[in-house]
């Protein structure tokens, strides 16, 4: 029997984004025997996340900052408890991260097995990182200095890896547009790509209160027209362009806009129908209680979320970017937007058309293609055809 890692701690998958979601969803569509699967063990880091959790804000910005230096000089030591005794096991390794890819680098020097990328990332991983989750502080003293580095070591972690697999064709667009290199490194390495579409578990299940009940939580009248929106409050998520399309709505409008996520770095406009509920563990009864679901990504991987609203049934108004793009081939309700203006012209539209309640040819378009079983099965094929070379 073959055996793969997915490099990841188990005590990290859970349901949200990134690379969590990605495994959390892989693994509950998982029942293939021919392979069998480990993830890294856990560590007992719950307790310190609890203590960082009670901290005040400035004293969290504080410890990120040394937590984030700390972490540039430590890029080349080795993950903890990993040796190349313990790789050299697995018949292939699937890494979800090019920094974890290049921090164990060493270890996979005469490595038999075959090493598999997913960056996940929704731009240049090293771009990604310096612009979306550095302070304007960090960016000012050592910005400069980490992207160069940060940059070299995405480019030898995708040379590194023997397959790179994407979602699709599209999610590479922001690669492409926000990285020189980019172009030249696929070319060299354009026998390693793989795309596998992402699925995930449906939420259906998972709703916890009704469309009246979370109206009446959130006083939002049962007639309004209800958009959300779940994700991270920045640039690359497009938070500041969702702000913008608001306020082209007054309280006549009779729009609200029901908003989950950790309000930061972004902050919510002074609008009286736009309503922020902040993290949340239940997002799909927010979701579940809206006529429409906006993503309104700059850059687009393959984003869970709006597989999740697929799920749902709800109808979703994206940007015509990245991975978006991918679902133009389906036919469905989802609707694009190309700005700003075109964003509030098609709401205005859905609006007037009556668009409310659930949508069975969104949800259609799920069970057909998107389904964390037929991720699990498609993923198998292709571990099947790169174990079998």
């Amino acid at each position: 029997m073959k055996k793969v890692l997915i490099f990841l701690r188990e005590d990290a998958i859970a349901p949200k984004g990134g690379p969590s979601g990605y495994v959390y969803n892989l693994m509950k569509g998982l029942n293939e025997n021919s392979i069998e699967f480990s993830l890294l063990p856990p560590t007992n880091n719950k307790s310190l996340k609890s203590r960082y959790d009670r901290l005040p804000l400035f004293i969290k910005s504080l410890y990120r900052i040394c937590a984030r230096y700390r972490d540039f000089k430590r890029l080349s030591v080795p993950t903890y408890g990993v040796t190349k005794e313990y790789l050299s096991q697995f018949d292939a390794i699937h890494f979800h991260s090019v920094f974890s890819l290049y921090k164990n680098i060493e270890l996979l020097r005469n490595y038999k097995g075959k090493v598999i990328l997913t960056s996940h990332c929704p731009k240049p991983p090293h771009r990604e990182l310096v612009e979306d989750m550095y302070s304007n502080f960090e960016r000012k003293i050592y910005g400069k200095k980490h992207l160069s580095v940060y940059e070299k070591i995405v480019e030898i972690s995708f040379n590194r890896a023997d397959y790179i697999i994407f979602p699709c064709e599209e999610a590479e667009e922001p690669y492409i547009n926000g990285w020189d290199k980019y172009a030249e490194i696929k070319k060299k390495n354009e026998y390693k790509y793989c795309y596998l579409p992402t699925g995930v578990d449906s939420c259906l299940e998972k709703i916890q209160y009704t469309r009246n009940e979370i109206r009446d939580k959130y006083n939002i009248p049962s007639e309004a027209f209800l958009i959300s929106y779940v994700g991270r409050h920045n640039e690359v998520k497009g938070y500041d362009d969702l702000r913008k399309i608001a306020k082209y709505f007054s309280i006549n409008d009779n729009v609200y806009f029901l908003i989950a996520g950790e309000e930061n770095p972004l902050k919510r406009p002074a609008l009286p129908f736009w309503i922020e509920v902040g993290w949340t563990k239940d997002p799909y009864s927010l979701e579940a209680a809206s006529d429409l679901f906006i993503l309104p990504n700059k850059e687009t991987y393959f984003d869970l979320v709006l597989l999740e609203v697929l799920s749902l049934g709800i109808k979703v108004l994206i940007s015509d970017t990245g991975g978006n793009k991918f679902f133009k081939k389906y036919k469905s309700d989802i609707y694009y937007f190309s700005n700003i203006n075109d964003a509030v012209e098609k709401i205005k539209k859905l609006k007037k058309d009556d668009c409310r309640g659930n949508n069975m040819k969104n949800r259609q378009l799920y069970l057909e293609n998107f389904t964390s079983e037929k991720f699990a099965k498609n993923y198998i094929n292709i571990l099947n055809k790169i174990l079998s070379l």
